[in-house]
């Protein structure tokens, strides 16, 4: 069961060819990707957008491409043509954690 972890994503991303115009990225095997690895991926692949086209192969997982959805990976990493948008409830996105602010009271104005 192959998982894309913090631990094991820079030699993932080591293998990516950058050499070429446009650049494959093949997430079809993971079963599981941790937060942490998807928030590395993603600024890895940020940091070359300007000059890089990707090309991405999503994991076959469904539970794995609606876990990036729900991240909003997409769009929150400039991708130019995302898949096609799922629509979800209310979950906790990255996004909403990360921008919680550090101050009293706070937690009471988190919907």
């Amino acid at each position: 069961m192959p998982s894309l972890t913090f631990a094991n994503v820079p030699s993932f991303c080591s293998r990516l060819d950058f050499t070429s115009h446009r650049v494959e990225v093949d997430l079809s095997p993971f079963t599981f990707i941790e937060c942490a690895a998807l928030v590395y991926l993603g600024m890895v692949l940020r940091s070359r957008s300007e000059s890089t086209d990707f090309v991405v192969t999503q994991p076959r997982d469904e539970r794995v491409r609606d876990y990036m959805e729900r991240q909003n990976f997409w769009a929150r990493f400039g991708f130019r043509d995302p898949p096609v948008r799922r629509h979800f409830g209310a979950f906790t996105s990255l996004n909403e954690i990360v921008d919680i602010e550090r101050r009293a009271g706070v937690e009471d104005q988190i919907e």
